[in-house]
């Protein structure tokens, strides 16, 4: 048993630990003062998010190829390469038809639970 216990909690090697503290080059498209270098094991989502003050879908590198947030950690390239992070696109709001009063277009009506026979009591509210 060891004395320090945090070695025995420790389950990287050596080499996974240097692989995590590879640096991955990330940037914003058409802002290159401000590229930051940052840790494989912390390519994460919210990190990103945080880092660059926006909703980040995916990064992209200088070649057009898109990698997603599930993949960071294992397939991005440390430094030379660089990626840039691509913003997720914000969907507009849908207005329901019935509260638009400029809406024109097709509408559906149905109708349920109609008796059979009408009379005058059944065609009063």
């Amino acid at each position: 048993m060891a004395n320090n216990p945090e070695e025995e909690l420790d389950v990287f090697t050596e080499e996974q630990r240097e692989i995590l503290k590879q640096r991955i080059n990330v940037g914003v498209r058409g802002k290159d003062d401000e590229r930051v270098f940052v840790p494989r094991g912390r390519m994460v989502k919210q990190n990103l998010d945080k880092l660059f003050g926006m909703d980040v879908a995916c990064v992209r590198d200088k070649g057009g190829d898109v990698i997603y947030p599930q993949d960071w950690v294992i397939d991005c390239l440390p430094h030379p390469a660089l990626y840039y992070c691509v913003e997720a696109t914000k969907l507009e709001p849908r207005i329901d038809p019935e509260e638009d009063l400029y809406y024109s277009g097709t509408s559906i009506l149905l109708i349920e639970n109609v008796p059979m026979e009408i009379n005058k009591e059944s065609l009063e509210w």
